[in-house]
């Protein structure tokens, strides 16, 4: 465990080391680059599945395919010890766990995972951020934890833990937001961590999943038509309408219409002083409050970097742009981390110690980013973006003048 540079958490934890590719967002990956020296003198050849004990003393790595980093050879488990690591803090702190792998790689054990969970469950001084590009695999685990340790299930959702996924784009989105949702029931809350943002991402266009589940009344319903109904939790003494407003008393079993607040029986005045309320809704049938419903607590949004800096994707303004908005109407928190390597001329303020008025910026590459496919030109025009390469250091965080760096407050609780 080591204190943390990143800008939305506090400390870094990786009771695993390594990992492999699945998406595009995995192309230029900072871990894999920056870790592979040290990766290379652990000397450990031995993946997720390979004990500990069964590796030879003084092994090497095999070499992986051409240019390809040994970092993507799959997670290497760094032992109970690196584990437990948490549980040696008494301060409460913001931990971000696998910053250098995929806690829900698809060859490390549950055992293993497990393990890790019950180190989360020890330390309730402590909020840990979990973070996987396979919330498919997390699903499947939590149903595996659910029927061996049957005792687990009382302690859900977990309140010292956020859960999210990475989504670089749209296609992405479309897969593993669905999965988040369900995943919704483990966590105090889900976040979306879109860095780097490779394409626009709306949450309106998002399928929703073929069983939906409400945290208020902790239910499950088997259809987006049933998602949309009234909850279980919705009104006033379990008195529901019917889908002609009519209401049955359960005193005399005659259906009455109920047009007023004031719910009253006409044939028998039971009721008397209630007030029937408007029912709660898991989500709404609304298309774009029904995006709303697909949201996480908390987005965050971030450009790529990579080495050399030219290699780096760069990320159009309006994507970001669009995910404010929709964070603002949905009342989602929203973090811009930073704009990576590419700087956008119009619309990411004034690079940071760097002067633009004797001419510095010329000196730099540029591209225009198509706002549709993202793909990066000699040439463009609007809607087109034009970014400048001048690095992470200079490019900063501003977008259209503001910082944007709204974090949920959970974790401050307890300190």
């Amino acid at each position: 465990m080591s204190e943390s540079m990143i800008e939305t958490t506090e400390w870094t934890w990786n009771p695993w080391l390594g990992c492999t590719r699945i998406s595009p967002a995995c192309d230029h990956c900072h871990a894999g680059y920056y870790e592979d020296g040290r990766f290379r003198r652990l000397g450990r050849c031995c993946t997720a599945l390979e004990c500990e004990a069964t590796r030879p003393r003084r092994s090497r790595p095999t070499p992986p395919p051409k240019g390809e980093p040994y970092f993507f050879r799959g997670p290497v488990w760094q032992g109970l010890r690196q584990a437990q690591a948490p549980m040696h803090w008494k301060t409460p702190r913001l931990i971000f766990v696998g910053s250098r792998t995929d806690m829900f790689h698809e060859s490390i054990p549950n055992e293993q995972i497990y393990a890790v969970m019950t180190t989360i469950r020890c330390c309730p001084q402590h909020t840990f951020q979990l973070l996987t590009k396979r919330p498919d695999v997390a699903l499947e685990y939590f149903k595996w934890e659910e029927r061996t340790y049957p005792r687990e299930v009382k302690q859900h959702p977990l309140p010292n833990v956020w859960f999210g996924v990475t989504v670089e784009d749209q296609p992405r989105a479309d897969i593993r937001i669905p999965l988040l949702v369900k995943l919704r029931k483990y966590a105090a809350l889900t976040y979306m961590y879109s860095e780097p943002m490779l394409g626009p991402i709306k949450f309106c266009d998002i399928p929703p999943p073929t069983d939906m589940f409400c945290p208020a009344c902790d239910a499950f319903f088997d259809s987006p038509e049933d998602w949309l109904s009234p909850c279980c939790h919705a009104s006033v003494k379990d008195v529901m309408p019917d889908d002609d407003n009519k209401i049955l008393c359960p005193e005399c079993n005659e259906r009455f219409e109920c047009d007023e607040e004031k719910i009253e029986c006409p044939e028998c005045g039971e009721f008397g002083g209630g007030y029937y309320l408007e029912p709660e809704y898991c989500s709404v049938i609304d298309d774009e409050l029904l995006g709303h419903g697909m949201m996480p607590d908390w987005v965050v949004t971030g450009s790529e970097t990579a080495r050399p800096r030219k290699l780096a994707r760069a990320t159009h303004p309006d994507w970001v742009r669009s995910m404010r908005d929709q964070c603002a109407d949905a009342g989602v928190l929203f973090f811009h981390k930073s704009w990576g390597e590419w700087w956008p001329m119009y619309g990411g303020g004034m690079p940071i110690d760097m002067p633009i008025s004797d001419g510095t910026l010329a000196k730099y590459p540029y591209t225009w980013v198509d706002q549709a496919t993202g793909k990066m030109t000699d040439s463009g025009c609007e809607p087109d973006a034009l970014m400048i390469c001048i690095g992470k250091k200079h490019a900063g965080q501003l977008l259209d003048g503001e910082i944007h760096d709204a974090m949920p407050t959970v974790w401050t609780q307890a300190k």
